[in-house]
């Protein structure tokens, strides 16, 4: 079975266990990473056998996560995974505000305090508060 037949019928159950999706040097591979987002979560990681931006920048275009060089150990592999995992997560707890995407730490415990940063368009950082009167 062809990779597009198989990503395409899958069973929704089956693809929920794919933690992640690793793809080599194939043919059409910088379709793959819109139809297998179409059905998935799991960070996808294209892997390349030669140092080439235009190639790095055509995966990245086409919706890949990151692109590794060969050779690489799998535990590399596992460790971008994890922190692409930790980007998307982040990005969940965030809100977007005009040009600016606010990230929310959490609540301070008994207040109405919320610590959280903001990333201007710029990507600079701003910390802020937002403090709300108590009992409003």
């Amino acid at each position: 079975m062809e990779f597009q037949e198989w990503v395409t019928t899958v069973a929704d159950a089956d693809l929920f266990a794919v933690e992640a999706v690793l793809l080599g040097d194939c043919r059409n591979r910088q379709l793959y990473p819109k139809m297998i987002k179409d059905r998935t979560r799991a960070p996808v990681i294209a892997m390349n056998e030669t140092l080439s931006l235009e190639q790095t920048l055509d995966l990245f275009a086409a919706g890949v996560d990151d692109v590794v060089r060969k050779p690489i150990h799998v535990r590399e592999i596992l460790a971008r995974v994890g922190a692409i995992r930790r980007r998307h997560e982040r990005e969940r707890d965030s809100a977007v505000v005009g040009d600016l995407r606010v990230f929310f730490d959490g609540e301070i415990p008994n207040s109405k305090e919320f610590p959280c940063h903001c990333r201007g368009a710029n990507g600079a950082f701003l910390n802020i508060w937002s403090i709300t009167a108590a009992g409003a």
